[in-house]
């Protein structure tokens, strides 16, 4: 038991020290009454550890909506605009690490992104550097729910990517970790707190 145990500790903490991609979902809190009522907003980051360069994302809902202001389109929007459409500044858009303006190509055909799903690869041809970057914003109505799959790529992980990790689903219109994936975590984090000990 204790070998096995030794092994899982030890692939939990090789697979968080070589991942030079880690991506997260962070809700947004903004000021009562500016979000469409009935709407959770989730910013998608990732932290890199050189130049992000694409990623893929599929999130595919069973219920409930993403949010899709009538201003706005797929892409990160112009925050002069906001003032003029308030709910503009929650729309659910792919962006890039730059921001606004620099352009997203798009690889795949629309509707990449619909009412209940994003399906697309975005990329930048801009050459950046290591950081936290916010790469999406998601707006999904507080009764979604659904499956989320993906990478993000940065120049050390071309060819392979780095698979949104923890895994995560949404429910309750909230980006959840798997829950498999956060005990792996909390073994591999037991096992090195065990190891500091000795």
């Amino acid at each position: 038991m204790k070998k096995s145990l030794a092994i899982v500790v030890v692939l939990a903490m090789a697979v968080s020290a070589n991942a030079s991609v880690n991506t997260t979902f962070e809700e947004v809190l903004p000021t009562p009454g500016t979000v469409p009522t009935g709407y959770r907003v989730w910013n998608m980051m990732t932290d890199v550890d050189s130049d992000w360069t694409n990623a893929r994302l599929d999130l595919i809902l069973t219920s409930g909506t993403l949010y899709q202001d009538v201003n706005g389109d797929d892409l990160r929007p112009n925050p002069t605009w906001f003032g003029l459409a308030p709910t503009l500044e929650w729309d659910t858009f792919l962006t890039v690490p730059g921001g606004y303006p620099n352009i997203v190509g798009v690889a795949d055909d629309p509707p990449y992104m619909g009412d209940t799903s994003i399906t697309a690869s975005w990329f930048d041809s801009v050459v950046g550097t290591a950081g936290v970057y916010k790469i999406a914003q998601i707006t999904l109505s507080t009764d979604a729910a659904g499956t989320v799959s993906g990478k993000v790529y940065d120049v050390d992980t071309q060819g392979d990517g780095v698979l949104l990790a923890p895994g995560w689903y949404v429910d309750g219109g909230a980006f959840v970790p798997e829950p498999a994936t956060l005990v792996l975590l909390a073994i591999g984090g037991i096992g090195a707190l065990l190891r500091k000990r000795r």
